[in-house]
């Protein structure tokens, strides 16, 4: 028979390190039968596995619930980025070639504004920003590495279409050198 108070008793001697036929011995010879004391053994050791297991088998269930949330998230992330949220015109782009790039554009009837990031690696001077089709160019003294230029180009004609697409070129001056980057706007006209 269980006797549910040695439970305590035999636990913590377990975790001294006392061996199983020890603590038996110890409780027959206060008077507990071997069978009684066996058999809180037995119940002592089906009840541990049977624990293990609920809490392994909670950690599972724990686990695949995280695992189905955490794809749920992923799948709503990515049809957001496909199908929701604001973006841009697939079409609309402006590249420029080597260690410029456009930040930011806009096109509009009269005036194109292009904002380019700087990573030559130094400083560019004297820069003059010329647009295909707009008859003008725009200047900045310098900007330094690391930092954003935008340029507004006043069209001397009116831009006509529903979209621009044109070339586009940064002539600048560095350490006594003119270069010339190229690149390519294409937008809608707002």
């Amino acid at each position: 028979m269980i006797k549910k108070g040695l439970i305590p008793y035999i636990e913590r001697n377990l975790a001294k390190g006392f061996s199983h036929k020890h603590i038996i011995d110890a409780f027959v010879k206060r008077g507990y039968s071997r069978n009684d004391v066996e058999d809180t053994f037995d119940f002592l050791r089906h009840h541990k596995k049977h624990s293990k297991r609920k809490i392994h088998q909670k950690f599972t269930k724990d686990a695949v619930i995280f695992a189905v949330v955490l794809a749920n998230v992923a799948v709503v992330a990515l049809l957001w980025n496909f199908y929701g949220g604001s973006k841009p015109n697939a079409s609309d782009s402006c590249i420029f070639e080597g260690l410029l790039a456009c930040k930011n554009f806009s096109v509009r009837s009269d005036e194109i504004l292009i904002s380019i990031s700087n990573s030559i690696g130094y400083k560019v001077n004297n820069a003059i920003m010329v647009v295909e089709q707009c008859g003008n160019s725009a200047r900045a003294n310098s900007f330094q590495n690391g930092t954003v230029q935008t340029f507004r180009i006043i069209c001397g004609q009116q831009l006509k279409g529903p979209k621009y697409s044109g070339n586009i070129r940064l002539d600048y001056t560095s350490e006594d050198t003119i270069y010339s980057v190229y690149g390519h706007l294409s937008g809608k006209v707002e």
